[in-house]
């Protein structure tokens, strides 16, 4: 998990957009201001390719529980889906 950080997804505009934002400071003392909103789109059973922004090109893994229901992104880190 990334206790350091959030990821969160929602549909704007008919599209699957990310916003990450920093709950802890980082080297300089400072929280980091969010980077600019990411799209997403699915690329393949369970795994979502970002389409824009400084991270484009990368893979997010959609990791299921036990029940089929989604639980955990993985981008780097794991971030355990909380609703």
């Amino acid at each position: 998990m990334r206790p350091f950080a959030e990821l969160e997804l929602g549909i704007l505009a008919g599209r699957l957009v990310g916003q990450m934002t920093f709950k802890e400071a980082g080297l300089s003392g400072d929280v980091p201001p969010p980077p600019p909103p990411m799209s997403l789109a699915r690329c393949e059973k369970d795994r979502l390719l970002v389409l824009d922004g400084r991270s484009k090109g990368a893979r997010v893994d959609v990791i299921r529980k036990p029940d089929g229901t989604i639980g955990w992104l993985r981008w780097g880190r794991i971030y355990k889906r909380e609703i």
